[in-house]
């Protein structure tokens, strides 16, 4: 079983960022440079807003987690609270160096995330399996330095790129206002609740794992089954 992937210089990896195009539109700045979540394919982050493409500046070598040995690895080094999200919410068993089922939560999360950055990891790379086989990767990067904006890439059932960048941010900011009434009925600010997820754009002053909830995988499951249903009909 393989314990690592290589992203080779020159690869494209997308994300869904909505307030990157809103703040953007005249001169592509570089991403902020923060852990950064991607994928390999523009659909896989279709759902979480405008897709921008982000070549990669050199070959970068990831531990891929879905592997015992290197979960075992990294468990025996790391601290209490770190060991704890890595069983508890990545399904790492260290009695039996098996990995299960994954629960993520990002207040969770963001404790394994931050270890490995610090500890000098460059990221992760992590299978994404649909009955076994692989289906796309979920990349997180520590360092973005570097990284080269590509501009704007389209879903492949989308033709009008006018009409989806239109789309993408009416929905966006129907999300953000979803997110801001109740926070107006408790006097609170929009950016007291902390975020859900990994691959969707921040809320300007908010982190950039924000999305709008949910585990990636289950979410891109529902999404293939979706279509697969609706390609019956």
């Amino acid at each position: 079983m393989e314990e690592t992937y290589t992203l080779r210089k020159g690869t494209t990896l997308y994300r869904g960022d909505t307030p990157y195009y809103l703040e953007n539109k005249e001169t592509l700045t570089p991403l902020q440079n923060k852990p950064t979540f991607f994928a390999l394919n523009p659909d896989d982050v279709a759902q979480y807003g405008i897709i921008y493409g982000w070549e990669v500046p050199e070959d970068i070598v990831l531990p891929l987690i879905d592997n015992p040995a290197v979960m075992a690895e990294i468990y025996d080094g790391a601290e209490k609270d770190v060991q704890k999200v890595m069983r508890e919410n990545y399904g790492f068993n260290p009695e039996t160096q098996t990995i299960g089922d994954r629960d993520s939560i990002f207040e969770k999360d963001i404790i394994f995330y931050t270890y490995l950055c610090r500890k000098g990891y460059p990221g992760y790379a992590s299978n994404d399996l649909e009955e076994g086989r692989r289906f796309s990767y979920e990349i997180m990067i520590c360092d973005t330095t570097g990284y080269t904006c590509k501009g704007v890439f389209l879903p492949t059932d989308v033709r009008d790129k006018n009409l989806y960048i239109s789309n993408q941010i009416q929905k966006y900011r129907e999300r953000i206002h979803k997110r801001e009434e109740p926070r107006k009925k408790k006097g609170k600010s929009i950016f007291d609740s902390p975020p859900k997820s990994i691959f969707d754009s921040p809320v300007k002053g908010k982190s950039m794992f924000d999305s709008p909830g949910g585990s990636t995988r289950k979410r891109r499951r529902a999404n293939r089954k979706n279509k697969k249903t609706r390609s019956k009909k």
